[in-house]
């Protein structure tokens, strides 16, 4: 074991004696070993001569002091190296040149060898001295190597503990390049523990792996990309990444810098403050949300009440509802128009419309005008302002797109018009009451580039709710002062009507009293027509009070029907043989077949035949025809029959009223309480048939009454009588 230390020191101690060098501030010791060393070749060329015999002076004086100079240089340097030379000179001119140990004047030759002499030793110097300083410069270059990769391994391996013990994932991946030198991948070299966790791969089963083989997502996640900049900019990046894929889906916070021909980088992970972070986020936008929602909906109900008070300012609908849609304009929409339902099935009436900029209005209320000619319109579309109307469901289109005004657009000319429009949201909105639909509320947003959303749908829809009741109750109001005025009418006529029999009935009372108490003799024939006009006033009395009393049932659900079988034809003939007695001017003519028994309520039913034969015969003062037809159809099984005059008709505005109670469709001149009509309706309805009439082209009327040919109704509760009631007039409870 010592000789294997021993052998392996003796280069090592060789190396150090050969490299050692006297340092410059030992000047004395550096020119003493110059001394000591040309004394010791000199002592050393004695010897040599003793021992080959030679003697003293003989021709190789500077034999040993050439070595003594390489030495003296070597290890002392230049200066004693020159000073070493100069000793040499002395002692081989004293001690080995003839005459010997004595000093003299050396002769050409002895000069030109001394001369040799001291050229070849400043050569040597000059060799030495360039041989010392390239050694000195490699051991100082192989000191700082040796020092650095010290220094190197440290930290190396305090780099190697400090990673292997972080919570941080780190690795080193060089780069993989192809045959043009661009990088296409990248590979393990150096993973720790923590990254070793993360990969679930030890770095055995990586090295040589491509990075994008293993874990695709590097590419999707920016990490690849990310590398590259690193390795092409040599700066350092931070950056975090969402690492979704292999298995792997959490966030990371990566460090990466240029190390080698490759990138070292370093990864926390961040999921959890991720988490918290996005918890937080969510947590202020909901309150955000929350806080706007707040914000809006106080906006709404300011909006709403503001409507409200709009609404309610007046009970002229049309006046209130265009002062809403100026209310919209522009808070909701850029356009706003309101249209109400025709009672008379035409296309519906827009009432109202609105726009920022009065020259617009303008300019849309002509171009409508042009556009309603040219393009009619069709209830039966399937989508806008008609589908609204039929269905009473709302409609929005939050986006509207060149394609759908292409698709929507009859022509080029209207697809221009819309175009120049600028569509760019719609929403239909039924005006919806007591189940009615009244008409609609349209927001159309143009020039703002608004686009309605969901939220706004049912904003718009409570606005027209509230639209809608407004409407509903103006007309309500209408109809309620209408009501009372027919009211009064009705209470006026009919005290005109009962007025009339009473008077005759009074003035004749007392005339007949006035002459029984003077005893005057009555003429048979004077007294039987006063009898006469009294009992016709009195049955005319009769009548009316009926008429009320019908009436009366009528909205109470009291009145109820004896049917039984009936000869219709054998009754209708009565009814025509009494109405012929009383008038001249007009031809009653019955059209019937016999023996038609159809089951009836014989005497309601003459009711009805009567008011329809008296009517004709009233509404035609300049006499005429007046038709009166049966007929069964067995395939529809029911007996239709018509009343048909060539009289006055009925004014186009009244037509739809008719039916109505109190109704006058002909101005007082032609007497009647307006009640006739009405109860014609519901005595018919309770039969279970149904009563139309149609109109002439100037005069005439044909009141048509459809029953079923076989079935006995039978008497109905008051309920049913009520509810047939309350149908016909559209009142409810």
């Amino acid at each position: 074991m010592q000789a294997t230390r021993n052998a392996a020191t003796s280069p090592q101690l060789l190396k150090k004696f050969l490299l050692a060098r006297l340092p410059d501030e030992a000047g004395f010791s550096r020119y003493g070993l110059a001394v000591v060393v040309i004394g010791l070749a000199t002592i050393i060329k004695f010897g040599l001569n003793w021992l080959t015999g030679s003697p003293v002076a003989n021709t190789t004086p500077f034999l040993t002091f050439f070595p003594a100079v390489m030495l003296v240089v070597w290890y002392a340097g230049i200066g004693p190296g020159l000073f070493s030379i100069f000793l040499s000179s002395i002692s081989a001119n004293y001690f080995f040149m003839e005459p010997a140990f004595q000093f003299r004047f050396f002769s050409s030759q002895e000069i030109l060898n001394l001369a040799i002499f001291i050229l070849n030793n400043l050569l040597i110097i000059l060799l030495c001295y360039i041989l010392r300083q390239s050694l000195d410069s490699t051991q100082a270059e192989l000191a700082q190597r040796r020092e650095a990769e010290l220094s190197r391994d440290l930290t190396e391996a305090r780099f190697r503990l400090i990673q292997e013990v972080t919570p941080s994932s780190f690795v080193i991946l060089p780069c993989i390049r192809d045959a043009q030198g661009r990088i296409i991948d990248f590979t393990w070299d150096y993973i720790n523990p923590e990254a070793k966790k993360t990969i679930g791969l030890p770095l055995e089963q990586l090295r040589g792996r491509r990075v994008l083989e293993l874990f695709p997502a590097t590419r999707t996640s920016g990490l690849f990309d990310a590398y590259m900049r690193v390795i092409e900019t040599n700066l350092p990046s931070e950056m975090e990444v969402h690492f979704d894929g292999e298995g792997i889906n959490r966030w990371f916070r990566n460090v990466i810098v240029k190390s080698g021909d490759g990138v070292a980088v370093t990864s926390i992970e961040i999921s959890q403050i991720k988490k918290t972070e996005n918890e937080r986020l969510e947590l202020l936008d909901r309150e955000q949300s929350a806080r706007q929602a707040a914000e809006k909906a106080g906006e709404q109900l300011a909006f709403l009440a503001e409507a409200s008070d709009v609404l309610n300012s007046s009970l002229d609908y049309e006046v209130t509802l265009q002062n809403l849609a100026q209310l919209v304009v522009p808070r909701l929409a850029d356009w706003c128009s309101v249209y109400i339902v025709d009672e008379f099935g035409g296309p519906p009436l827009q009432i109202a419309i609105a726009h920022a900029d009065p020259a617009k209005v303008e300019w849309a209320l002509n171009l409508q005008k042009e556009l309603e000619d040219r393009y009619p319109y069709n209830p039966a579309e399937t989508s806008g302002l008609p589908k609204v109307l039929r269905t009473g469901q709302s409609e929005l289109y939050s986006e509207i797109t060149d394609e759908m005004l292409v698709a929507a657009s009859q022509d080029e000319d209207q697809l221009r018009i819309m175009r120049e429009i600028g569509y760019s949201a719609l929403m239909i909105l039924p005006l919806v009451a007591r189940d009615r639909v009244l008409g609609a509320l349209q927001m159309v947003a143009t020039e703002s580039g608004q686009h309605y959303t969901a939220a706004d749908l049912d904003f718009a829809e409570e606005l027209a709710r509230r639209a809608a009741i407004a409407v509903d109750n103006a007309r309500l109001y209408k109809e309620a002062q209408k009501a009372i005025s027919v009211r009064n009418e009705f209470l006026s006529v009919a005290a005109h009507e009962l007025k009339t029999p009473v008077t005759s009935l009074r003035g004749f009372s007392q005339l007949l009293l006035r002459r029984f108490d003077r005893q005057v003799e009555l003429d048979p024939i004077q007294l039987r027509s006063m009898v006469v006009t009294i009992e016709e006033q009195a049955n005319k009395m009769v009548r009316l009070i009926s008429r009320l009393l019908d009436l009366s049932k009528l909205e109470s659900g009291k009145l109820v029907l004896e049917c039984e079988p009936t000869d219709l034809v054998k009754l209708l003939d009565g009814v025509i043989k009494a109405a012929q007695t009383n008038t001249e001017k007009h031809l009653l003519e019955l059209i019937a077949p016999e023996g038609l028994v159809v089951p009836v309520d014989p005497i309601r039913f003459e009711q009805v035949v009567t008011n329809l034969v008296d009517n004709a015969i009233k509404y035609s003062p300049q006499g005429g025809l007046i038709e009166i037809k049966v007929e069964r159809e067995p395939r529809s099984q029911i007996v239709r029959m018509s009343v048909k005059d060539q009289g006055l008709g009925i004014p186009l505005e009244h037509r739809s009223h008719i039916f109505q109670p109190f109704y006058q469709a002909h101005e007082r001149g032609y007497a009647g309480l307006g009640i006739g009509l009405y109860i014609t309706q519901q005595i018919v309805e309770l039969h279970g048939g149904e009563i139309e009439v149609e109109f002439g082209v100037e005069h005439g009327t044909n009141f048509i009454i459809c029953l079923p040919d076989g079935s006995v109704p039978g008497s109905i509760s008051r309920q049913t009588a009520r509810d047939l009631s309350l149908s016909s007039t559209g009142k409810k409870d």
